[in-house]
């Protein structure tokens, strides 16, 4: 579906500058299926809320209002017998909500997503396992370090220029306040979910960053418009 480039404007003004930035800030949605034989399936949404340079905080014309942004995290592992999990794949999607209506996230018992879908979604990089850990802290805190070596999709390329190539590495460090909340499905199968904050009710944080940390940049006045190629279109929600 095409869009007319004066539908995005803010009082008459395009965001046709590229913006810089180093960090992405997100709120964590995750849905976690995990079997007797020790196994697991995870899905996480690691909502953007922000974005950072240097530690101050960057403003992207029409974030929030035109357009969001996610990361769509699917992930498959095994236990080791103790406490330590062992991720086997993982697949990462930086995604775009054209027109920022996807709804609100969630992640329950039965599953996670948007509320409205992700029809018209599209993906700006696509990457998969390098490494992945979780570190438990002595309160109970859950912390997940992912990095996963992606690639720029053709909108992408578009998007970010020159400063996200394909051989770059992305990592996510989260924190979980007192770790997801559990639901004993019987059979020793259990669900861990993360609905935005830890079982403490304290919100689950997130940044993700290039790994080493360098600057990106991005044209924000085509994130709401067809970008030639749908290339990673996704219309689909997890749940």
């Amino acid at each position: 579906m095409g869009h007319d480039h004066d539908d995005f404007a803010d009082h008459g003004h395009h965001f046709s500058k590229s913006v810089t930035f180093d960090q992405f800030d997100t709120t964590t949605y995750l849905h976690s299926d995990n079997a007797a034989d020790g196994s697991f399936v995870e899905h996480f949404i690691l909502q953007v809320n922000g974005f950072e340079l240097n530690g101050s905080p960057v403003e992207l014309p029409g974030f929030g209002t035109h357009y969001g942004m996610y990361f769509l995290i699917d992930a498959t592992g095994h236990g080791t017998g103790g406490a330590t999990a062992v991720f086997d794949s993982m697949n990462i999607a930086l995604m775009v909500d054209r027109g920022n209506d996807d709804g609100t996230p969630s992640s329950t018992e039965q599953g996670i997503g948007f509320s409205n879908g992700t029809c018209g979604d599209f993906a700006l990089a696509t990457g998969t396992l390098k490494s992945a850990d979780i570190v438990v802290g002595s309160d109970g805190t859950f912390h997940p370090r992912f990095v996963q070596d992606i690639t720029p999709t053709e909108a992408g390329e578009q998007m970010f220029g020159a400063s996200l190539d394909a051989q770059a590495v992305l990592q996510e460090l989260l924190t979980t306040p007192g770790g997801p909340t559990s639901f004993d499905e019987g059979g020793s199968n259990i669900v861990n979910v993360v609905n935005g904050v830890g079982r403490t009710g304290l919100q689950a944080t997130g940044i993700a960053t290039l790994d080493p940390p360098a600057p990106l940049s991005i044209r924000p006045g085509l994130l709401n418009h067809d970008v030639g190629s749908h290339d990673g279109l996704f219309c689909c929600a997890h749940g």
